[in-house]
């Protein structure tokens, strides 16, 4: 997820998740995914702004949009829309409903996919993920990694950290203090369910039943500058029983090369 001078809305047309993370003050968002066997399966969004959030986001895109033709970031509320699009990628819209409470917008969005690569091809959850399934470390077992920006982002994302947490300059203090008032209340689950028992989990996801693992992004666990930057571009990976699975493996996670071979 980009911070707010990252952000190019051509890249994230169904839902502006990295807006929404740097302006929220209350939100409500929540996404799942269900793997099956034969790497197939479901994706599935909440999301609930207040309309003072959801107008902030159309007026930035709009701000970065001297042309005037790119598209509405919050175009996940309207059906119509989000299923050509969803379509167009190769995902098939069972569920789509939005409605209102208060002074918030809220939409159910659940979409099927045929194969990993149509879940990567999706934009419901932003455009910009990244999903590897890799040998497991353990017999039969497979690793899912899900990168929600990118592995190119996650090691910058890490590297900037760093830098920050050796060296934090007056504007980044300044600029962290400010999104931690705005995201008081913030609270951000992503649930992924896998075709095998989980054996294990990195240490940003919660291990939640057999095959279920969560990960949340809150207000609460954001205390420095480094928390911020990690939380908007993380890396999520989990490893389960794979035994009864067809699905096809990636050679390597280009977030993390393998080590050298020794040589003689």
């Amino acid at each position: 997820m980009p911070t707010a001078d990252q952000v190019d809305m051509r890249k994230i047309p169904t839902v502006a998740v990295g807006l929404l993370l740097l302006m929220a003050g209350c939100i409500e968002l929540e996404v799942g995914v269900t793997l099956e066997a034969d790497g197939s399966g479901t994706q599935t969004l909440h999301l609930g702004v207040t309309d003072r959030i959801a107008q902030s986001i159309r007026a930035s895109a709009r701000a970065l949009d001297a042309s005037g033709t790119r598209a509405d970031p919050l175009l996940v509320f309207d059906a119509a829309k989000v299923k050509k699009e969803l379509a167009d990628q190769g995902l098939v819209v069972t569920h789509h409903k939005s409605y209102r409470e208060g002074p918030k917008q809220l939409v159910d969005v659940t979409a099927k996919f045929a194969n990993v690569g149509q879940l990567e091809a999706s934009t419901l959850f932003g455009a910009g993920g990244e999903w590897f399934v890799l040998q497991g470390r353990n017999k039969g077992g497979l690793r899912l990694v899900y990168y929600p920006r990118g592995h190119q982002a996650w090691k910058a994302g890490r590297e900037k950290a760093k830098q920050i947490a050796l060296q934090p300059t007056a504007v980044q203090k300044q600029f962290f203090e400010t999104q931690k008032k705005k995201l008081r209340g913030l609270d951000i689950a992503l649930r992924i369910t896998l075709p095998g028992d989980v054996d294990y989990a990195s240490k940003n996801l919660k291990v939640d039943g057999k095959r279920d693992v969560i990960a949340t992004v809150k207000s609460s666990d954001i205390q420095t500058a480094s928390d911020l930057v990690k939380a908007l571009a993380p890396r999520y990976e989990v490893e389960f029983d794979g035994r009864l699975c067809k699905l096809k493996v990636d050679l390597a996670d280009p977030g993390i090369p393998a080590p050298p071979k020794k040589t003689r």
